[in-house]
């Protein structure tokens, strides 16, 4: 049995717990950067190892040769378990993989969860193993046309799909809803997480690790440290900061970064953006932005 799974921890796990004899790990933090439509799969592997290496997240090398070998061992595998909870990271990943089944002849695949399954003891992994389902034709077809929408370069069939329902994936519209959260808002045009990082940072917090503690509020969390960094990191640049970070590492709010999270500035207008939501890319004054209030994505 192969599992494919997300994440070294995850498949450690699954090895323990004796429900893998073979597993592959999906590494990618697809909610961040370029995943453009059009490329083929070799190109795409070329566009996401060079902006996790500019990330410094690894090596441009390093993350061609695992791509190379993911996708060389997926296709080989006769019997495939897919193990991906809720949160936003795994289920990119899945309808990722989702597409390419939908391409090979696998003979018998399977699919857990969808929920948490991150630090749960062996019996609860033999539990949710067992109680696994079908890959079926539906979540193939599904798990292809999300893949398709989150690659296109305009966001209205993402946003579609993540007014939901979406059976049999049910755990996919509330994530990709989590994921227009982090388009820029129309009231400040800072995303979810970089609006909860700034008021954890007015409450006077300084430190990293208190910091990302305090804006880790989603459920299932998603957010590793390293993109939180980033954020931050971008917020402390730009013409106009909004963060300003000491020799120390301690971070602390400027003028102008009260002003907009009071609402009363605009990150972009300030700012600008360049940022990539799968294959939308947002780049000038006139962009797509989140409204909390109605719920959708406005331009």
């Amino acid at each position: 049995m192969t599992v494919v799974t997300c994440g070294d921890a995850a498949a450690g796990q699954l090895t323990a717990a004796g429900l893998a004899d073979d597993v592959i790990v999906w590494r990618d933090i697809l909610h961040e950067g370029p995943v453009p439509d059009g490329a083929d799969p070799a190109e795409l592997n070329a566009v996401r190892a060079r902006y996790l290496a500019e990330q410094g997240w690894t090596t441009e090398d390093e993350a061609l040769r695992h791509f190379a070998t993911r996708d060389e061992r997926l296709p080989a595998a006769t019997s495939i378990t897919l193990w991906f909870d809720e949160n936003l990271v795994n289920q990119l990943q899945l309808i990722q993989i989702l597409a390419v089944l939908s391409t090979l002849d696998t003979k018998e695949l399977w699919l857990t969860g969808p929920r948490t399954f991150g630090g749960v003891g062996p019996q609860a992994l033999i539990a949710l193993h067992e109680a696994r389902q079908p890959v079926t034709a539906a979540h193939l077809e599904l798990g292809t046309q999300a893949w398709a929408a989150f690659r296109a370069d305009r966001p209205e069939r993402l946003a579609a799909l993540a007014s939901g329902p979406t059976d049999p994936l049910p755990a996919l519209a509330p994530a990709l809803t989590r994921l227009l959260r982090q388009y820029p808002s129309t009231r400040d045009g800072l995303s979810l997480t970089e609006r909860r990082a700034l008021a954890a940072i007015a409450t006077g917090l300084t430190g990293f690790a208190d910091i990302f503690l305090a804006q880790a509020r989603d459920d299932p969390p998603f957010l590793g440290d390293a993109v939180l960094r980033g954020y931050l990191d971008r917020l402390a640049g730009g013409v106009q900061p909004l963060l300003e970070i000491d020799d120390a590492g301690r971070y602390r709010l400027t003028i102008t970064g009260g002003r907009v999270l009071d609402g009363r500035a605009d990150q972009i207008a300030l700012n600008g953006i360049d940022r990539w939501y799968g294959g939308v890319h947002l780049r000038g004054s006139t962009v797509w932005r989140w409204d909390d209030q109605q719920r959708r994505l406005i331009r």
